[in-house]
């Protein structure tokens, strides 16, 4: 596992048991952004998201929804302000949706560095 995996692991994991479909969020962000080169700003996680979490773990897409929306609570409240601040790249105390936090993530995971330096270093990839 590599570093970045690893710290990723660390701030999902404390998202309980439904950290498999917040994983499973994140790794779909990655690739509607990266892969499908898709905009930050057409995104949309009950339309774009959500289905394809569902697709992959069975289950239906209300409890799909609660389990990401639970776990992405989770992980957030559990983590200090300093490691947050490493995912993200700034100070940033509310989460103001489970989208937050999988696009965070999500960049992350993709270059190994803060989401906001990613914006500042890669503007294309974004939309």
């Amino acid at each position: 596992m590599t570093t970045v995996e690893s710290q990723i692991y660390e701030f999902l994991r404390k998202g309980g048991k439904e950290f498999k479909a917040l994983s499973c969020a994140i790794m779909v962000m990655e690739r509607l952004l990266f892969e499908e080169k898709k905009s930050i700003y057409d995104i949309q996680v009950t339309k774009d998201i959500y289905p394809e979490v569902v697709k992959l773990m069975g289950g239906g897409p209300a409890s799909v929804t609660r389990n990401i929306a639970r776990a992405a609570r989770k992980c957030w409240k559990s983590q200090e302000a300093q490691i947050r601040e490493k995912v993200i790249g700034e100070p940033c105390e509310d989460m103001h949706a489970p989208r937050d936090l999988i696009l965070y993530l999500a960049v992350y995971a993709h270059f190994g560095i803060p989401y906001y330096e990613a914006i500042r270093k890669f503007p294309g990839d974004f939309g």
